[in-house]
């Protein structure tokens, strides 16, 4: 089970790669366009350089075969074992999703929303499947169900396929799903720093703080 930070803002990133659980950072068009970056590549290699090691989730501009094909080799050639890259998960680029996998590029088929999509993807040899719990749970849809029958498939069938639960807004959301061992996450900056926080454990530091003398945080 991995967490990873879900931003394109260089300041945050740096900041979130001091804690042990920090496994890397995805970004998408929208964050990339709030941040108003010029030149993509320049961003995702300063990314690479600051995270040492980690892994980095990039998606593709192109909405043709071809160009997320191509798109897909120029993203990942400064580093192809770190790099994954975010394809949408529509019909017309499945095929170039399953073409870049055999190339030996890591793929995750993003904006999935039901376990049916997600085993599909996972039977056709792809990576990563990207669900988005919260924009699910706005829509009155039980995501935690679809990514528990997703998991359980995959568990049953020995897949090393991985889900990606997205569009977290609130640490507190992952909570249920923390029995599933094929999942990892990605969170904004706030609730990414919160993960191993809470008030009662603040509290509890607080007390033993006191106690021997020390301020507290």
């Amino acid at each position: 089970m991995k967490f990873y930070l879900d931003s394109a803002d260089l300041n945050e990133i740096k900041a979130a790669k001091s804690l042990p659980y920090f496994a890397g950072v995805t970004t998408n068009p929208i964050l990339i366009s709030k941040q108003k970056i010029s030149s993509r590549e320049r961003f995702y290699s300063s990314v690479l350089s600051a995270i040492a090691g980690r892994e980095l989730f990039v998606q593709v501009y192109s909405s043709t075969p071809e160009g997320v094909y191509y798109e897909a080799l120029n993203l990942t050639r400064f580093n192809r074992g770190r790099i994954i890259v975010k394809i949408p998960v529509d019909t017309n680029l499945i095929k170039t999703a399953v073409d870049l996998t055999k190339k030996g590029v890591r793929v995750c088929l993003t904006a999935v929303s039901n376990a049916r999509q997600i085993v599909i993807n996972a039977n056709l040899g792809i990576e990563y499947s990207a669900i988005y719990l919260n924009r699910l749970l706005k829509l009155k849809k039980d995501g935690y169900k679809e990514i528990a029958i997703a998991s359980e498939s995959l568990a049953a069938q020995g897949s090393h396929h991985r889900i990606l639960v997205a569009s977290l807004p609130d640490e507190r959301l992952i909570d249920p799903l923390l029995r599933y061992n094929n999942l990892d996450f990605t969170l904004p900056f706030k609730p990414f720093m919160a993960l191993m926080r809470s008030v009662e454990s603040d509290r509890w530091i607080s007390d033993f703080y006191e106690i021997t003398g020390k301020k507290t945080r």
